[in-house]
This record gives structure tokens, C-alpha cells and sequence, in this order.
């Protein structure tokens, strides 16, 4: 077979072409981390025949369903591979590709003499893609480039399946930072000794989801400990190694029910080992991971860089295996300087895959691999040890916390409030006060502590005007619990002053809410005139219920006791707030002044509908070219504004139509037309509205997920 490398298109002898090819596509589906911004897609084979020998040219396309990531070789193209296996061997049809619009991969142009079977198969392989884009299996859409005798079935083709790769646990993510004498030799074994130490345990979901690096690869999978809140005299060791748990002996510092250890491996073992890696940036990217010495068991640290009490620890995985799920303990110390004094400071720690980056398309600097950070869900279930006895439990008990106290007076009260470990491992724990009304009458000492402690919650009410004073105490323990309790405290005026006024008790019925927002999406405060909000409460469903926002009436949509959606009055446009009171029963609830917007889109749950008039979604995607009805509230209808869309990377600016959904109180209509170029996918749309003719103060839309067919 001999392969002839085309520099274009143009240049194909199609004119001369005696054989076409019917081709089958197929690929090897591979499980991706969801958490990986460029993740290898797995093996796409294209099996080909014809019904005689004779000169074949053409090339191929590949759609992938999300943006292509891989590292580029040049402008535009990039390092996947395309090879022709055949009688006489595998040979290189492309390594070098052209990437086109972010997820589109042109291979080169070929001519090759078909063998006397009439039959080869194309692999193309180490595509990579942007995991963390979809919620759904990735696809890739293979086509033909020009006019080549050559058809494609079975499109498209499953390339990915997103998993969440990494699982972890904690004792605590909230780190005690204690004064101690530095040791004279920095060692594992010293600092644990002499130091605050903590672990995460870091799991594997699913087999192989902890890879080595890849030979040339200019970086491997790392393991991020991220530290926030620390001292500025602080220092944090690590270990230099970490052994996982089929290694001969684990890395531990006593927690999770495994003995201490700095670990022992056995080398080419494929078991569990990671580095640390020197010189990193914030994000884990960058350095190199230390060289680990040949002693047994690993006894050395490495120190942690900081720089405004944050740091960054990363660890590359240099062996694992493929054939079973793996966990590893990364322990941290933390030590402050004797008689610090920060010593009690309560600091942050995280973990995460690494290096993490915001790059989500091809890069020629990119980190490969590379992530996003979500946060890492708890790794018990998987492991069967939630309720094991060395994870710790909070709990507490806590007097009346109802203080009473008289101007002036130097009296001051005190509660004590007692905390006990009901389970294993190392209890650390944290307050913090919440005040309602007033500031800083209250202290919590110890504010912090490790185990078991009573804590004397002080009254300190100096300076406080007599009146009714409300907060919430709360202890934190992370993954062990919490505990809230409300404070009160009444001042009382000094001896011959004035009596203060006698409570009236409220009526129960009294209408009162406490969210008040986007009715498509709670979570936006601002309203917008003319469109549909909601408030959450109680009481709301009396009779004759009125909604007055600004002083005017506004249309009641919907009402329950505890919800009720309304209109924004169209005359309240142009203001930037509002006030809002709810009568009920002929009860009037508390104002409550919000904001007002030109525009603060949300789009409708299930408020996506192709042209038909039927729900968009995977089993009735629609189609490119037809319309997609896309219902929101909070686009600017009552004073001049623009409304646009965009749908995946494409903005719509003229829109078919947008504006008041006839029939829907405070709803807006935005219909558009999917734009023809786009592949079949998953995608997002979104809506946005600004204000007058100019476009100013633009808000759009969360994305919302939609199906496209061709």
C-alpha cells in the first residue's frame, strides 16, 4: 500500500479516483474524569472495504461533542494521530491535524492503492476533550473531507463516558495551628511527633482513574493540597512520598485506622506512589516532582512555600495500577514558631485533582492533563467506613443561652458550653457568632480548640443602648458535625431611667417573607419591572392578599402560605429599588426594600421547547435550522432594551422574535433559530437583556442544557 501526502485539498486527483470505500465507524469508549479539562476519548476505528482494488483519495473529519483540548502543534493543529492498518502494516496517515472552530479535527488529505482484499481500517487516537463540558457520553461524528469516494456509517460514535474520578474524606478541612519547637532534624518521623498533622484521604472511583504520566508528556496527574488562612509564621511539611494502600507499608500519621508510617514501596511493584513536586505555581502546574531516596521506610519531608498564608502542595502519581480502586493518605504538618503569637489560628485546607487550569480549548502551554477543582465527594460509602470509630462526632451541650443584662452595670454573665468527641480520630472545631442586631457582645473563649473542651460564652454588652438583641453561636467541626444555637439578650435601662416601652405580642397570622427574587431562579435578587418574581415566607395566603411593590398593587400569579409568585409593575422601571409589603388578613408584614434591574434573566425549569411546541431533551432534541422557544423572566420589558440569545458558542443578536409570552403574566418568549453549522450535541443556551438601544448593562442567563440533532 503506498500513501501519498497531500499538502491540499485542491490538489486531490479525484478525477482519477477508480474505487470507493463503504466504511463502518466504531470506537472503544473509555471512562473520563469529569473533573478533567483534556481527557484522552478512546480508540475511533473506521473499517473500510471496496468491492475491487483501485486508487482511494479523500480525508476525514471528526465533530467531537465537546471543545477538542489537546496540545497544538502549531497555529491550528494539534497532536492527535490517524494510522491505516493494512496487509502490509500500520502506517501514519496524520499526526499533525487541523483543529477547526474549537471541537471540528480535519486529518490531512490521502490517495493510497486499496490492497487486492479491498479492505483497511483508520484508527484515530489520543484525541482529548473537555470532560467537565457534559453531563452525558461524548460523541464524535466522523465525515468525509471534499468529494472522496468514501461513506461513513453509523454515525456518531460514543468516545467518552464522564465519571467523577476522584473521591476523598477528612477528619477536618479546618487546620489548628499550634506553637511548637522546631525539631532539630526535619523528618517524618520528628514532625510527627512534634507537630499539628492532619490527612486527606484521596480514592479512586473507579479503577484507573489514577494515571502516571505518559512518556513525553510534559507533566503527569497530580494531587493538590491547597492550604488558605495560615499564620504568617507558618510552616507546612509534607511528606516527600506517598505510599498508597497496596503498597508493602501506607503512608499514615494514625488516622483513618492505619498505623503511622512514611510508607514503604517496592519498586516496579504497580502499586500506588506519588512525589512531591517542587516550584509549582498556585495551581500545581510547573516544577518537579522530588527524587525519592532509595531508604525504607520514606522518612523525608519537603517543605510547602507560602505566600499570604496560602500555599500549594502537589504531589505526581509515578506508579499505580490499572486492575483495582486505590486510596493514599497525604498528611500535612503544620507548626508555628514557639510562644507564636497566632498559636490557636484556626486555617483551611482542600484537595483536588491537578494541575488546575481555565484553559478549555487546545493550548500549545496548556497543562496535559489538566482539571477543574470541584469539590471531591466523600469517599466512605465506597470504602464502607462511614460510621467507622475513627472518624470523629461532634457533641455538644449548651445551657439557655437567654441573657439579661442592666445598663451600666459591671456584672457580667457567662454560659459554659461543654464539647465531647463521641467517636475516634482528632475533633478540631471552631465558633463563630452571627449578630442580628449590635455587634461583638459576645466571646466565645477558647474560640477553637482540638477534642474535648468547655467553652465560656462571655457577655459583653458594653456600650449597648437598652433594647431586645438577637444572635446565633455555632460550632463547626467539618465532616464531625455542627451545632447552632440562638442567643438573646435583653439590656434593661439603668435603675431611674426611663422604662422601656412594654412588647406588644405580634399576631401569629402576620404575614412576613424573607426571599424575594427571580421567580425562575430564587438565588437572583435583583427584579425586574414587568417580569414574574417570587417570595418565600409565612402567612402569605390569607385573604384579599396584596402584594405592594414601590406602592402599587401588583398582580398576584400564584399563592400558597409559604410562596407567592407576582408581577413586577411596569411602572417601576428605571428605578434602582423598591419597597415591598404583603397584607393578608388585614395584616401587614415588615417592609422590605429590594432591588430593582433593567434586566436579571433566568430561564423557566422546562422552559426550552422546540417548534414543535414539545419540551427539548435528549429523546426530542431539535433540529438544526428549526426554532427553539426559550421561556425566561427577568428580560427588560418595561422600558426600551435589546434582548439576544447565544446557543453553544453562537450569539443570535436578532433574535425571531422576543418579548411578553402572550398569556404567561411576567414571562418573556425568545425564540431563535439553531444556527444550521452546529453538529448534532448537547449545548447550552442562554438569554440576556440590557438596557435602551445601546446594550448597556448586559445580564445574561445561567446556561441551560439543551439536545441538537441533524
Amino acid at each position: 500500500m503506498k500513501l501519498l501526502y497531500l499538502a491540499a485539498a485542491a490538489t486531490l486527483p479525484l478525477m482519477c479516483q477508480t474505487a470507493s470505500l463503504t466504511c463502518d465507524a466504531t470506537a472503544d469508549p473509555v471512562l473520563v474524569r469529569s473533573e478533567g479539562v483534556a481527557e484522552t476519548m478512546g480508540l475511533i476505528n473506521i473499517k473500510c472495504a471496496a468491492l475491487s482494488p483501485g486508487t482511494v483519495a479523500g480525508g476525514f473529519t471528526v465533530i467531537l461533542s465537546v471543545p477538542v483540548t489537546n496540545r497544538k502543534t502549531g497555529a491550528d493543529t494539534i497532536d492527535a494521530r490517524m494510522v491505516a492498518e493494512t496487509p502490509f502494516g500500520t502506517q501514519l496517515i496524520s499526526a499533525s491535524p487541523i483543529l477547526v472552530g474549537g471541537n471540528t479535527i480535519i486529518f490531512n488529505p490521502f490517495e493510497f492503492q486499496l490492497p487486492a482484499s479491498g479492505e483497511t481500517t483508520f484508527r484515530i487516537s489520543n484525541i482529548r476533550g473537555f470532560a467537565a463540558s457534559s453531563l452525558r457520553p461524548i460523541t464524535a461524528f466522523i465525515s468525509t473531507n471534499g468529494r472522496s469516494g468514501i461513506g461513513i456509517r453509523n454515525n456518531p460514535v460514543t468516545v467518552g463516558v464522564p465519571q467523577r474520578g476522584l473521591l476523598a474524606a477528612a477528619a477536618t478541612t479546618r487546620v489548628l495551628c499550634r506553637s511548637y519547637t522546631t525539631p532539630d532534624v526535619l523528618s517524618f518521623i520528628s514532625l510527627y511527633a512534634l507537630s499539628t498533622s492532619f490527612s486527606f484521604r484521596v480514592t479512586e472511583n473507579h479503577p484507573a482513574v489514577f494515571q502516571a504520566r505518559e512518556p513525553g508528556a510534559p507533566n503527569g496527574q497530580r494531587i493538590l493540597v491547597r492550604y488558605s488562612g495560615l499564620p504568617p509564621d507558618a510552616r507546612v511539611f509534607v511528606p516527600s512520598a506517598i505510599v498508597g494502600t497496596n503498597g508493602i507499608e501506607q503512608t499514615s500519621v494514625g488516622e483513618f485506622g492505619v498505623p503511622v508510617s512514611g510508607g514503604i514501596y517496592g519498586p516496579g511493584s504497580n502499586s500506588l506512589l506519588m512525589s512531591f513536586v517542587s516550584g509549582t505555581d498556585a495551581d500545581g502546574a510547573g516544577g518537579n516532582p522530588v527524587a525519592l531516596p532509595q531508604s525504607i521506610p520514606f522518612n523525608g519531608v519537603s517543605e510547602v512555600q507560602l505566600s499570604g498564608g496560602a500555599g500549594t502542595a502537589a504531589f505526581e502519581i509515578l506508579d499505580t495500577t490499572t486492575f483495582a480502586s486505590e486510596s493514599a493518605h497525604i498528611p500535612s504538618f503544620v507548626l508555628l514558631p514557639e510562644n507564636s503569637r497566632y498559636n490557636g489560628v484556626v486555617a483551611s485546607a482542600s484537595v483536588s485533582f491537578g494541575p488546575i487550569s481555565r484553559t478549555t480549548a487546545a493550548s500549545i502551554n496548556a497543562p496535559v492533563p489538566r482539571f477543574n477543582d470541584p469539590a471531591p465527594p466523600n469517599d466512605c460509602s465506597v470504602l464502607r467506613d462511614c460510621n467507622a470509630s475513627y472518624f470523629p462526632k461532634l457533641g455538644v451541650r449548651a445551657p439557655n443561652l437567654a441573657f439579661e443584662h442592666i445598663q451600666y452595670t459591671r456584672t457580667f454573665a457567662s454560659r459554659y458550653i461543654t464539647i465531647n468527641n463521641e467517636s475516634g480520630g482528632v475533633l478540631r472545631w471552631t465558633t463563630t457568632v452571627t449578630y442580628k442586631k449590635g455587634q461583638n457582645w459576645l466571646e466565645p473563649d477558647p474560640p477553637s480548640g482540638v477534642q474535648n473542651a468547655s467553652i465560656n460564652l462571655r457577655l459583653r454588652p458594653e456600650g449597648l443602648e437598652p433594647g431586645f438583641y438577637e444572635a446565633t453561636f455555632r460550632i463547626e467541626a467539618g465532616n464531625a458535625g455542627a451545632a447552632v444555637y440562638p442567643v438573646t439578650l435583653t439590656v434593661l435601662p439603668a435603675p431611674g431611667g426611663p422604662l422601656p416601652p412594654p412588647e406588644i405580642p405580634e399576631d401569629p397570622r402576620t404575614p412576613k417573607f424573607w426571599t424575594v427574587g427571580n421567580a425562575a431562579n430564587q438565588a437572583i435578587p435583583e427584579i425586574v419591572p414587568g417580569s414574574l418574581a417570587a417570595m418565600d415566607g409565612v402567612n402569605l395566603n390569607g385573604s384579599n392578599l396584596l402584594v405592594m411593590v414601590g406602592g402599587i398593587n401588583s398582580k398576584v400569579v400564584s399563592q400558597a402560605s409559604d410562596h407567592v409568585t407576582f408581577v413586577v409593575p411596569e411602572e417601576l422601571g428605571g428605578q434602582p429599588e423598591a419597597e415591598i409589603r404583603v397584607e393578608a388578613n388585614k395584616l401587614l408584614s415588615p417592609i422590605v426594600k429590594v432591588k430593582l434591574a433593567d434586566a436579571a434573566p433566568a430561564i423557566l425549569t422546562n422552559g426550552v421547547l422546540n417548534g414543535d411546541g414539545r419540551l427539548n431533551s435528549r429523546e426530542n432534541p431539535a433540529k438544526v435550522g428549526e426554532e427553539l422557544q426559550i421561556f425566561a423572566s427577568g428580560l427588560p420589558v418595561a422600558i426600551p432594551g435589546r434582548i439576544t440569545a447565544r446557543i453553544h458558542d453562537r450569539d443570535i443578536t436578532l433574535p425571531e422574535y422576543a418579548g411578553k409570552s402572550p398569556g404567561l403574566d411576567g414571562i418573556q418568549r425568545v425564540s431563535i433559530l439553531v444556527p444550521d453549522e452546529l453538529p448534532a450535541m448537547d449545548t447550552e443556551v442562554f438569554v440576556c437583556g440590557a438596557s435602551g438601544v445601546t446594550g448597556l448593562n448586559r445580564a445574561c442567563s445561567l446556561g441551560y442544557r439543551v439536545w441538537i440533532t441533524r
